[in-house]
Formats: structure tokens, C-alpha cells, sequence
């Protein structure tokens, strides 16, 4: 596959990692108890509020870079289209479409 079409379905994406917001509501209960055995105390914490928020950007953040990165990596590689000479040695990455995972095999006339 050409290198856009490669890139369009290997990228990450990075909107999926807004599920992590759904931590928000999360909060750390703490319960004191005297020497009776009785609650004095009950305290709640929003953990929520920070940990969903910097899951989902830190998250988000790296999957673009990543893109970024993987999108450059694939056009500064390509091979895709070229002409390979008898006896030349060409290094590059190209994306090849498959349903399964069977091993590549290659015949290079």
C-alpha cells in the first residue's frame, strides 16, 4: 500500500483516549474509627478529578507524537513504487494489506 494509505490505517487515535475521563467521578473515601469501634470520621477525596483529566491528555499527547513520528518514519522510508535494479540493495518500509497473520513470503524476479 502506498504510504498515506498505510498511515490512515495503522495511526493511532488519540480521541479514544478521552474514554479515561470516565475515572472523573472516582473518589478515595477514608474512615476513622475510635477505640469503641465507632465512625468518628469520613473523609472523601476527588482523585477523579485529576487522574481521568491527565490519563486522557498525557494519553492523547503521546498518540500524536507517535503519529507524528510514524507518518515521518513512512515518507522518509518509502520504497513503495520504486524501481529496484538487478543486484541493488534498497532499505525502506512498505505496508502490505492482509486479513490474517500468516508469515510474508517473498519472489523477487
Amino acid at each position: 500500500m502506498e504510504p498515506e494509505k498505510t498511515y490512515k490505517r495503522l495511526k493511532q487515535s488519540p480521541a479514544t483516549h478521552l474514554l479515561y475521563l470516565s475515572l472523573t467521578p472516582i473518589n478515595f473515601y477514608t474512615t476513622s474509627t475510635d477505640s469503641n469501634g465507632f465512625t468518628t470520621n469520613t473523609s472523601s477525596t476527588p482523585i477523579g478529578l485529576v487522574l481521568g483529566p491527565a490519563l486522557a491528555g498525557g494519553n492523547m499527547i503521546a498518540a500524536s507524537s507517535a503519529n507524528k513520528k510514524f507518518k515521518s518514519e513512512l515518507l522518509d522510508n518509502k520504497i513503495y513504487g520504486s524501481v529496484i535494479k538487478k543486484g541493488e540493495t534498497k532499505f525502506g518500509l512498505i505496508g502490505i494489506q492482509s486479513d490474517g497473520f500468516e508469515s510474508l513470503q517473498l519472489n523477487v524476479k
